[in-house]
């Protein structure tokens, strides 16, 4: 990770969300919290330092899924819904379905039920990276796995 430090911060950045998300996983909670805490900074800075870039919104939703992880729902819901308004479906067909998924995930991790199925709704109904299949057994959604939506959604009716 310190080879890339400087010339792909990105690289740090998303390195400390991955890695945030699998101490959570593994049940070890000041471990994520410590890395979520440092892929903001990264993602904070990136942002800061390039307003203009091409991957800005993708910073933007990626940023939102630290704060969620640090429990900083209003900030993470207001930055990814921002990142998904930058980049719609209707704009790009390849990172506006993307950005859905991120703002899907950061609702769902932040308690906002209803709404993360909003964007799950929008998510499938898209070309995109997602199945209802990959929904069904992707434990990140585990808290939905008995919503009647969720139920409907991931078997296609």
């Amino acid at each position: 990770i310190e080879r890339y430090r400087v010339i792909q911060p990105a690289v740090v950045a998303i390195t400390h969300l991955s890695r945030a998300i699998i101490y959570e996983g593994l049940g070890d909670q000041p471990s994520a919290i410590v890395r979520y805490d440092s892929a903001r900074i990264q993602f904070e800075s990136i942002i800061r330092s390039n307003p203009q870039s091409a991957y800005v919104a993708v910073y933007r939703s990626s940023l939102g899924l630290a704060y969620a992880g640090l429990h900083r729902c209003d900030e993470a819901v207001r930055i990814g819904e921002e990142a998904v308004r930058m980049i719609p479906i209707s704009r790009d067909a390849i990172i506006g379905p993307a950005l859905i998924g991120y703002l899907a995930e950061i609702y769902l991790r932040c308690g906002k039920y209803d709404q993360a199925m909003d964007q799950l709704e929008i998510w499938l109904a898209v070309p995109s990276d997602v199945s209802g299949e990959l929904l069904r057994i992707d434990p990140l959604w585990e808290p939905l796995r008995k919503n009647p939506r969720f139920i409907r959604l991931v078997e296609g009716k």
